[in-house]
């Protein structure tokens, strides 16, 4: 085995294990009342944040705005990842995640526990040796009780 190999080898485990971390600091930002300040440092400046259901915003100013006001519908989230599949190619990358949320999301007759499950799928970029969220875009199968049913919806 060359050299030239493990380097390889290892600068592909060394991504995949920083765009885990890059996750993981994103749902504890979004866990810690959708901290606005500290979530939009994990984006490029030029970054698509988009959902179905909320709304697309661009850049990190948008992005930034959308954060600052979204926990005033939702004042407490806990977001799960998991069965990740990331792809690595030299300075871009694509990640996919399973996400479950259980949250309290402000609705007409005050706040509601609800129940969120979908997908994260993603694209990164390494900038200045770290890696960003390029674009970050959720699917939701169930938002309970909105939907009120356990089903995939596409």
């Amino acid at each position: 085995m060359s050299d030239r190999s493990i380097e390889s080898r290892l600068a592909r485990l060394e991504a995949l294990e920083a765009i885990r971390e890059l996750k993981a600091a994103y749902c504890r930002y979004c866990d810690d009342q959708y901290n606005p300040d500290k979530l939009v440092t994990l984006f490029t400046e030029d970054a698509v944040w988009a959902a179905a259901h909320r709304g697309r915003m661009v850049g990190r100013q948008a992005i930034h705005q959308w954060f600052a006001s979204v926990s005033a519908k939702i004042p407490f989230a806990a977001h799960l990842v998991m069965n990740e599949q990331i792809t690595i190619d030299g300075d871009h990358a694509r990640g996919r995640w399973r996400m479950v949320m259980a949250a309290m999301e402000s609705r007409g007759n005050g706040p509601s526990a609800v129940w969120s499950l979908g997908d994260y799928d993603e694209t990164y970029v390494r900038q200045g040796g770290q890696w960003l969220i390029s674009h970050l875009s959720v699917s939701i199968d169930l938002l309970d009780p909105e939907t009120g049913v356990w089903t995939r919806r596409r």
